[in-house]
C-alpha cells in the first residue's frame, strides 16, 4: 500500500480529476484495509483451529498410551509403581488439554469501519478545504492577471497611437520642408531669369545715337 501525498500546487488542488482521484484512493485504501483485517482474522481462526486439532491429537495419543499400558500390565487392577506413574501423567495431560478453551476471534468490524470512514472523511474535508482555499487564490490571481493584461493592452494601444501621431507629424514636416524647398527653387529660378533679360528701350536709343 503506497502512501498518499496530498496535492501541493494550486493546479492540482483545483483539478476535478485530482479530487476524483482522492475519493478513489480513499475508497481503495478502505477496501484494502478491511480486506487486510478480514485476512488477519481468518488466519487467527485457522491457527486456533490448528491448535485445537493438535490438542485433540495429543489427547488421543495420551489415551492410546493409557490403554496400551493397561493392556500390557498383567493385573490392570493393581499395576506396578512405574505404570501408575505413567497413567497419572497421562491423566493429568488429558485433564490439562481439556481445560484449554479457545475463543474464536471476534473483531469490532463495524466500529473499525466507522472509524476508517470518519478518518478518511475528515481527511477528505481537509483536502476539500485546502482545494477551496487554493481555488480562491487561483481566482484572485487569475482576475489580477487578466486586469494586468487589460492595462498592458491599453498601454500598448496608447503607444501605438502615439507612434502613429509621431509618424503623421514627421510626414507633415517632410511635406512642409518639401514645399519650402520647391518655393526656394522657384524663387531662385525667377531671380536668375530676371538677371539675364535686358530692357529693350536701352538698346534702341544706343543705335539711334550712333547713326
Amino acid at each position: 500500500m503506497q502512501r498518499y501525498n496530498p496535492p501541493s500546487t494550486s493546479a492540482q488542488s483545483v483539478c476535478i480529476g485530482c479530487i476524483r482521484q482522492i475519493r478513489k484512493v480513499n475508497q481503495v485504501l478502505q477496501e484494502q484495509y478491511k480486506e487486510r483485517i478480514n485476512h488477519d482474522c481468518e488466519c487467527q481462526n485457522y491457527m486456533m483451529r490448528i491448535r485445537e486439532l493438535e490438542r485433540a491429537l495429543e489427547m488421543e495419543r495420551a489415551q492410546k498410551r493409557t490403554l496400551k499400558v493397561m493392556f500390557s500390565t498383567r493385573n490392570p487392577e493393581e499395576p506396578d509403581e512405574k505404570l501408575k506413574e505413567v497413567l497419572e501423567i497421562n491423566k493429568k495431560l488429558i485433564s490439562e488439554l481439556q481445560k484449554v478453551k479457545e475463543v474464536s476471534v471476534t473483531l469490532p468490524f463495524e466500529q473499525w469501519k466507522d472509524g476508517i470512514e470518519t478518518s478518511w472523511s475528515e481527511k477528505y474535508e481537509d483536502l476539500k478545504e485546502f482545494a477551496c482555499d487554493r481555488q480562491e487564490q487561483y481566482e484572485y490571481y487569475k482576475k489580477k492577471y487578466e486586469n494586468q493584461r487589460e492595462i498592458t493592452a491599453r498601454y500598448k494601444q496608447a503607444v501605438i497611437e502615439r507612434n502613429q501621431e509621431i509618424d503623421d507629424l514627421r510626414t507633415e514636416l517632410e511635406l512642409h520642408r518639401d514645399m519650402e524647398s520647391e518655393e526656394e527653387e522657384e524663387e531662385m529660378v525667377e531671380m536668375k531669369d530676371d538677371g539675364e533679360v535686358e530692357p529693350p528701350s536701352c538698346s534702341s536709343s544706343g543705335n539711334s545715337t550712333s547713326v
